[in-house]
């Protein structure tokens, strides 16, 4: 790995932090922009999307927020919580 690929992987892990402390205080559009950043590191890219699922679901915004939950969970269809998101997303009016 280069210096380049660690300092990826470092801020993979600290972008969805501060996304996901950014939704948490109520600052969606920081928080679509922390994961957003996340989602380029691959070992991240389901968490982040997942988040920006969470973030534009808050936004109103359906049509972005079933897109990030469906890719959260073919990135990885193991992690449950990305699949019960999905599920509650299609059983909200």
């Amino acid at each position: 790995e280069t210096l380049g690929d660690i300092d990826r992987l470092l801020l993979g892990a600290t972008e969805l932090e501060r996304g996901r402390a950014a939704l948490k205080a109520g600052h969606v559009m920081q928080a679509i922009e922390q994961f957003r950043m996340a989602a380029l590191n691959e070992k991240h890219a389901p968490d982040a999307f997942n988040g920006l699922g969470v973030a534009y679901a808050r936004l109103g915004r359906a049509d972005l927020a079933e897109r990030y939950f469906r890719t959260a969970v073919e990135l990885d269809s193991a992690n449950p919580k990305f699949a019960a998101n999905l599920a509650r997303f299609y059983e909200t009016p």
